[in-house]
């Protein structure tokens, strides 16, 4: 089973920054603009979803999505839009 890293506001600035930085790995880059996020992992070469990281059905749909469409762990997540995913990805549940 692959280990993924989850950054979001993975389209621009720091985000984008720290996927970069990460790009030896797999990362899947996270925000709500579409055409940003899709030439930013066109740029980085590597995966990316939408996602309304202040909707927490959306952030769980999203969560499940890439592990479940990955057969994947999650290694890690980097978060820059004021929610920390990893307790969420951890037991299930998310936590503000």
């Amino acid at each position: 089973m692959k280990k993924v890293i989850v950054i979001t506001g993975g389209s621009d600035g720091l985000g984008k920054s720290v996927a970069k930085e990460l790009s030896d790995n797999d990362v899947i880059i996270l925000a709500r603009d579409y055409d940003k996020l899709e030439k930013a992992a066109e740029e980085l070469d590597c995966d990316f979803m939408t996602c309304d990281v202040t909707n927490p059905d959306n952030i769980e749909k999203t969560i499940k999505s890439i592990l479940d469409n990955n057969d994947a762990d999650c290694a890690g997540s980097v978060d820059h839009e004021g929610v920390t995913l990893i307790d969420g990805i951890a037991d299930g549940k998310i936590r503000y």
